[in-house]
């Protein structure tokens, strides 16, 4: 190789090497193949911000109590649960809710308990637009 480019009478360019076109010199031509970080873009700065999303739990218990809880405080909403019997378990979601507009619920039902129980709980969260909902054990 060495002999060949020292015999050789042309200056030999390396294949990648760019070449100013002779017809138009203000353009350059080569064989580089663009890559990703030659292209010309700014991305948006990061910018992080903290969503803090409010969570509720509530319980209906084995004899039918209903609890609701936010992080480690815990109060009794209703001693029985029935659709005449949530009006203060819908003011405590209201506030929860009126604080953060995606309010998640998570619902813990005693195996022994009525179904229409959860399902008058379903209801009020349709009211009161909350959507976010999960069950526990």
């Amino acid at each position: 190789m060495l002999f060949f480019l020292i015999s050789c009478d042309e200056k030999v360019k390396p294949e990648n090497e760019a070449r100013i076109d002779e017809e138009k010199p203000e353009r350059v031509t080569g064989t580089i193949e663009a890559r990703e970080r030659d292209l010309e873009m700014a991305l948006p700065s990061p910018k992080i911000e903290k969503i803090e999303e409010i969570s509720v739990n509530l319980e209906i218990t084995h004899d039918g109590k209903l609890y609701g809880s936010s992080g480690e405080e815990r109060s009794l909403l209703a001693d029985k649960v029935g659709r005449d019997k949530l009006g203060q378990t819908k003011e405590w979601l209201a506030s929860f809710k009126a604080q953060d507009q995606t309010l998640a619920v998570t619902i813990k039902v005693d195996e022994n308990q009525l179904k229409q129980n959860v399902i008058d709980l379903l209801n009020l969260f349709a009211e009161l637009n909350i959507t976010k909902v999960t069950f526990s054990d």
